[in-house]
């Protein structure tokens, strides 16, 4: 095990903010995104606008599992606002 991956660490998955750092906070989203659980969006929001770009995006990984109408749209609104996509189109 890495040295300050022990099950202090698991602390911070439940509650990101408590990482000490702000790659730790990257590691603690990525994981809970990782998990696939329904709901992370209350999570996840408050890091979407985070200042540091990794922490941000790590945030926008993690809600790519989550099946909410709500995570998906709030996604689509995210992305470059040149394009336009409208859920459910496949593009390819």
């Amino acid at each position: 095990m890495r040295p300050g991956r022990g099950p202090k660490f698991g602390q911070h998955l439940a509650k990101p903010s408590t990482a000490a750092t702000e790659a730790e906070t990257e590691v603690a989203l990525l994981a809970l995104g990782n998990t696939k659980m329904p709901n992370l969006l209350a999570t996840m929001q408050p890091y979407l606008g985070h200042s540091n770009t990794k922490v941000r995006a790590a945030a926008i990984w993690g809600l790519r599992n989550d099946p909410s109408e709500e995570a998906e749209n709030l996604l689509i609104d995210m992305l470059d606002p040149v394009f336009s996509v409208d859920p459910g189109t496949v593009v390819g």
